[in-house]
């Protein structure tokens, strides 16, 4: 019933001479997809109705799915191949699931966007590096910190996802868009978690250049 529903919606879209880039967004257990190998399947399949499809990776999602099909193993485990990758932490997980979109031809051009929150057990949608509650304007935010400064049971270890997805694009030559996505917050919250965010994005993005010589030309300008 969903690939006839998006089918249609294929065929909408050709007839309709639209010219924007439609995404495919991996959602929250029980809903699909839900794993990077949910997401592999039907995006392989969509993109045969549609050529142009691209990837919206939200990792809070990725993060909550995770951490509910752990939770409820003995229902869903025989369901999930290789299982014991769910049991790996959160960053490690998350480069299984980046290197596996490689393994299968699905290239970092094929995600146009990646949507970011932050974790705290089954909090999504923070602001990242702070815990529920906390505010920008009196916490610090933690996206530069040492290991052993998350609990990989509790958060998510920001800087290791950033570093892993700026890389992967530097590297690759590639621009990436990253979506903030907060929800209940105080407005001037939000805004400043934003520039905070953006500056170590920025901070980040240098020091990865600074640190691979063959990539250096890209921030002359």
């Amino acid at each position: 019933m969903a690939l006839k529903a998006f089918r249609d919606l294929a065929d909408f879209y050709k007839d309709s001479g639209f010219s924007f880039i439609p995404l495919l967004e991996n959602l929250e257990f029980p809903k699909f997809p839900a794993t990077f190998e949910e997401m592999i399947r039907i995006f392989n399949t969509c993109r045969e109705l549609l050529p142009n499809l691209k990837l919206c990776f939200d990792i809070p999602h990725l993060w909550h799915s995770r951490l509910l099909l752990l939770e409820n193993r003995h229902k869903f485990g025989h369901l999930i191949p290789d299982f014991h990758i769910l049991e790996s932490r959160f960053s490690d997980y998350f480069n299984y699931s980046m290197d596996a979109f490689a393994t299968v031809g699905i290239s970092n051009s094929d995600i146009f966007l990646y949507h970011l929150g932050g974790c705290w057990q089954h909090l999504t949608h923070e602001i990242p590096g702070l815990r529920p509650g906390e505010s920008p304007f009196t916490h610090k935010l933690k996206l530069d910190e040492p290991e052993y400064s998350y609990d990989p049971h509790t958060e998510m270890n920001m800087p290791k996802i950033l570093n892993r997805l700026l890389r992967y694009h530097i590297e690759n030559r590639q621009d990436i868009y990253i979506m903030l996505e907060i929800y209940q917050r105080d407005y001037m919250e939000m805004l400043e978690a934003g520039r905070i965010i953006y500056e170590d994005i920025k901070n980040k993005l240098n020091r990865i250049a600074e640190n691979s010589r063959k990539y250096a030309h890209l921030w002359e300008h």
